[in-house]
């Protein structure tokens, strides 16, 4: 998991080819700390991620509840099976997803969040 600072957005570069139950502790805590340092706007490139399991999803749906209102959340590089999961779930509905890093900084300019603090989806990933 890395972090890259870039103006007003952090970048989280999740590292590896899963992303789930034994993996997801560490997105978490990296973004909590990122938040209580309170960094608000921040691009998930899961990029390298080929597989996520329902565990990695309920933490993303909790990073988002974390972050709060007023606060941006985008994903970007969700392709294959875990683009396939996050529609299947329909999450896909419930964050901003990119194709890639690049978009990231256009969508978190101009994502508004719902009452719950979640970012309505704007744009699709690729498949």
């Amino acid at each position: 998991m890395k972090a890259k600072f870039e103006s007003s957005r952090v970048v989280v570069k999740v590292d590896g080819s899963r992303l789930s139950f034994d993996s997801v502790w560490r997105l978490r805590s990296k973004i909590s700390e990122l938040i209580r340092a309170e960094h608000r706007t921040i691009a998930l490139d899961i990029s390298q991620v080929e597989f996520i399991d329902s565990k990695a999803l309920g933490a993303l749906v909790s990073i988002a509840q974390l972050l709060g209102d007023g606060n941006r959340l985008v994903i970007s590089g969700a392709r294959g099976s875990v683009m396939g999961m996050l529609r299947l779930t329909r999450l896909d509905r419930v964050f901003r997803i990119v194709p890639d890093e690049m978009q990231a900084p256009a969508v978190l300019k101009s994502a508004e969040p719902d009452a719950n603090g979640l970012q309505m989806a704007g744009s699709k990933g690729a498949s």
